[in-house]
């Protein structure tokens, strides 16, 4: 059996998706991309990528090596709502990257554009913490920092 980690972040995810450590500027992860391919190779993995906030940066740096690809978290908005939800996109391309970021930045990060539309339905994908982000913009966190503790 083959072993992957789908969701990793490196130094190259800068905004933290936690609301208090964005609020004390603490970044998602501080991780080496190439120093962290050592320490997956020691412990098992056989594939590897990274999912970083809206790059591909961080795969960029360890792309060539044996059993990588590119991957990145895709950060998109529900237009009608503003909740905030994290696309993961496996095994894309260089190309595929730009178009996803031109359709998120054009199109006011909605999610079916940001992901690319009908091309990323082809892509691997999954959605993760949807509505994760505790800001103003979700339900969970308005009632959360309005302190009546329901969402």
């Amino acid at each position: 059996m083959s072993r992957a980690d789908l969701h990793l972040h490196t130094r190259h995810s800068r905004r933290s998706p936690e609301w208090l450590l964005r609020r004390l500027e603490v970044p998602a992860s501080v991780s080496d991309p190439k120093e962290l391919l050592v320490k997956l190779r020691r412990a098992g993995m056989d594939f590897f990528t990274f999912t970083d906030d809206d790059t591909i940066d961080g795969c960029l740096e360890i792309a060539g090596e044996p059993g990588t690809f590119l991957s990145e978290s895709v950060t998109a908005v529900f237009p009608e709502d503003g909740i905030r939800v994290s696309i993961l996109v496996w095994g894309i391309s260089e190309l595929q990257h730009r178009e996803i970021q031109h359709q998120r930045l054009g199109r006011n990060a909605d999610p079916v554009a940001a992901s690319g539309g009908q091309q990323t339905r082809q892509m691997p994908s999954g959605v993760t913490a949807p509505g994760g982000d505790f800001g103003e913009h979700n339900a969970c966190g308005r009632a959360i920092l309005a302190g009546d503790g329901e969402a």
